[in-house]
């Protein structure tokens, strides 16, 4: 039972420290991540503020002229052009920056749900396995319990038997002693009897010598 208990602690701690590395991987690819949005994110304000200094200096290198409207509206309708395209270019990049997001979030969750749900299973499974352990321990205490009631039983009916037996015995002892007292008491009386015939005969045989004699 200890060395069932020390497997299942090492096994909990060994997955422990695969979920702990699992989650220590997905937050180093979010950092990750992070990191290259920002990148991407620097380098659009680098090429927006390159574009800008290339328009300035556009602007700056030109000269007006108050006769010439038609090409400062060209070029006004150039610039408002590009920056229109470079809003739109912006737009669609954290339009795709922010699915990508939405994406990396739903993948995060969809781990971490499964890693849930994986967790769950284990914890139900060890549950499982300590309630059959626990059944197994009560089964096991209860034919215990039974296997000593039949053996006190068992006891308890040999040492009645026993009782029996030598309460047989004594018996039978005191009636062999009681017969065998009877058998002495008999021969006693027996020979105190014979012992009375011979006194009586030799009185007799006495009593008969001396009226021989007297004759």
């Amino acid at each position: 039972m200890e060395e069932e208990k020390k497997k299942d602690e090492k096994k909990m701690k060994k997955e422990e420290k695969k979920r702990e590395e699992e989650e220590k991987k997905v937050q180093e690819e979010k950092e990750e991540d992070k990191k290259k949005r920002k990148h991407e994110e620097r380098k659009m304000e680098e090429k927006k503020k390159d574009e800008e200094e290339k328009w300035k200096e556009e602007e700056d290198d030109e000269e007006f002229d108050d006769e010439d409207e038609q090409k400062e509206e060209e070029r006004k309708s150039f610039v408002k052009s590009k920056e229109k395209e470079a809003k739109e270019k912006e737009r669609k990049k954290e339009e795709e920056e922010r699915k990508k997001i939405e994406e990396d979030k739903k993948k995060e969750e969809k781990k971490e749900r499964k890693l849930m749900e994986e967790e769950n299973r284990k914890e139900e499974k060890k549950k499982k396995e300590v309630e059959r352990k626990k059944k197994e321990e009560e089964e096991e205490e209860e034919e215990e319990e039974r296997r000593k009631k039949e053996e006190k039983k068992e006891d308890e009916e040999k040492r009645k038997e026993n009782y029996k037996k030598k309460k047989e015995e004594e018996k039978k002892e005191e009636e062999k002693k009681r017969k065998e007292e009877e058998r002495k008491r008999k021969e006693e009386k027996k020979r105190e009897q014979e012992e009375k015939e011979r006194k009586r005969m030799r009185r007799r045989w006495r009593r008969r010598r001396r009226r021989m004699r007297r004759r």
